[in-house]
């Protein structure tokens, strides 16, 4: 078995019945204009179609890997920690089933990391919107 290619950024995304927004958060990982990632996809013993979403995007895109438990962790803090040790990149986000991102994202925040190596995490402003994609409110507006 070869050695697996170092990615810049390693994202990592717990999946537990994500069915509903998976199509939208992956396609925004996938369509970042900054494209040196890795994408591991890990669902937690679904029962919702997840797994049918997530092995369809990882048959089309060499840059997903694809973790299935055998049975649920309980826990998204299990999914994240065992996701770090499967990781090979660099830096490491932390992506959400149910989120979705601005696909200049990695372009931005990567720069700035490599820029000042003492940072320990970066985020990014994030927007509250409903079931329909609405923007009900900003972080931005919770810390003035």
């Amino acid at each position: 078995m070869g050695l697996l290619a170092m990615s810049k950024v390693t994202v990592l995304m717990p999946v537990y019945n994500g069915a509903k927004y998976l199509k939208e958060a992956i396609d925004s990982i996938l369509n970042q204009t900054f494209t040196d990632f890795e994408l591991i996809l890990m669902d937690d013993y679904s029962p919702d179609n997840s797994v049918e979403i997530l092995k369809s995007y990882a048959e089309k895109d060499d840059r997903i890997r694809l973790v299935l438990n055998e049975k649920n962790s309980g826990s998204t803090f299990a999914q994240w920690n065992k996701g770090v040790s499967l990781a090979n990149g660099e830096y490491i986000w932390l992506a959400e089933s149910d989120d979705y991102c601005e696909l200049n994202l990695l372009e931005t925040l990567v720069p700035l990391l490599d820029k000042n190596p003492n940072v320990g995490i970066a985020f990014a402003q994030s927007t509250i919107v409903d079931e329909n994609g609405k923007a009900i409110n900003s972080f931005n507006e919770n810390y003035k």
